[in-house]
């Protein structure tokens, strides 16, 4: 072998190498670009697939080829076994819905098997899907008493959580509405939160004040981030925070200024609360009756029960100026008056005198004193012309 013949080998080898590992190359980009395949495999309109809620659900995919019609199959299969497959269908579609009542439940996992044939490249490989039918959460409930009085902000909402198969508990969001209507037509407050971990029940607080003296309406319900659970049966509450006074009154009988010649009842209007009926209510009356007009000297003091509204007069002095006034007090200790308060002058005519008592000398007495009895001697009145 001639040297030139030698170092040609040499060279050579290097050359046959490279093109060998082109050839390779360019069969093996050929291939891969004939090969078809299934791509993009997707459940429309689903954002989790373990929390799907369409029960109906829409297949969606794409050919890694181009051709006028495939043969598709379709296989869904449920926790235990085949619930439905679709044989083989001629299509140029690249999606597919399951329609049926009844075929998936909440809560359970099922698979799409899916696989489709090319007219000259052949099956593909069988790609699949794999999802879980969501199952709402459970219906909170409210902790709370129908009709509670509140009385202090911020108000305080305990419940009982929502059960949620998927999410945790700490997971789930809760809506709350306040309404000023039973039907929740007009909502005042419609606020989200999320559970806080506590040892005591949980609750939420609500600082926003609203119209006092009203009854309002609350209701809740849970969301796992597709479902909401049903509303918990609305609760009542009543907002009583201010303690309004009791409405003034007028006194009625005697009128004012009049001269009273004989014993009457004393009358007055009967008081009303703003709070009425809103977690309070009058508790009382006090009666009054003093010999001057700024009450000092008191000669009575009563306390009647909300439902008395006369007082009858009785042992009082005659040609005597009285004045009198009442006032009112709630449940919860708030007090009023009566507007004006009123004054009569008692006249039962000229009376005889009361009948003396003798008081000295006792029958046991050995002395004779000056006789000493008691009584009463009225005042002669002057004459005039």
């Amino acid at each position: 072998m001639s040297p030139n013949s030698t170092n040609r080998a040499i060279f050579t080898k290097p050359l046959q190498l490279g093109l060998l590992l082109g050839i390779m190359a360019i069969n093996s980009w050929t291939r891969a670009a004939e090969e078809f395949y299934l791509t993009n495999l997707r459940l429309v309109g689903e954002a989790d697939p373990s929390q799907c809620t369409s029960y109906a659900p829409q297949l969606e995919w794409r050919y890694s080829q181009v051709a006028d019609n495939y043969l598709v199959e379709i296989q869904l299969i449920g926790p235990s076994d085949t619930l439905w497959e679709s044989g083989l269908i001629t299509t140029d579609q690249t999606a597919f819905r399951l329609t049926g009542l009844g075929i998936l439940e909440p809560g359970k996992r099922y698979q799409f098997q899916l696989r489709a044939k090319h007219p000259t490249l052949g099956w593909s490989p069988v790609e699949a899907v794999i999802f879980t039918m969501n199952t709402p959460p459970t219906t909170p409930d409210l902790l709370i008493p129908n009709s509670p009085i509140i009385r202090a902000y911020p108000i305080l909402i305990q419940y009982k959580p929502a059960y949620d198969s998927q999410k945790t508990s700490s997971e789930l969001i809760y809506q709350l509405q306040v309404a000023a209507d039973s039907e929740f037509a007009a909502i005042l407050l419609d606020t989200t939160f999320q559970a806080v971990k506590t040892d005591s029940m949980p609750h939420l607080t609500i600082g926003r004040r609203f119209k006092d003296n009203r009854y309002y309406y609350v209701r809740l319900r849970a969301y796992d981030g597709v479902e909401y659970s049903a509303w918990s049966l609305a609760r009542q509450l009543i907002l009583n925070c201010d303690n309004e006074l009791p409405r003034a009154f007028n006194l009625l009988e005697p009128r004012d200024g009049i001269r009273l010649h004989n014993y009457q009842e004393l009358e007055w209007e009967k008081a009303s609360d703003p709070d009425e009926g809103y977690g309070d209510r009058i508790k009382e009356y006090q009666l009054e009756i003093a010999t001057d007009s700024l009450f000092r000297r008191l000669i009575l003091r009563r306390i009647l029960p909300a439902h008395i509204t006369k007082y009858r007069l009785n042992a009082l002095d005659n040609h005597q100026h009285y004045y009198w006034r009442v006032k009112v007090r709630d449940a919860n200790g708030a007090e009023s008056s009566c507007r004006k308060s009123f004054g009569f002058l008692t006249d039962f005519g000229n009376l005889p005198p009361a009948q003396p008592q003798l008081i000295a000398p006792t029958d046991s007495s050995t002395s004779i004193p000056a006789s000493i009895w008691s009584g009463f001697c009225p005042q002669i009145p002057k004459m005039t012309c």
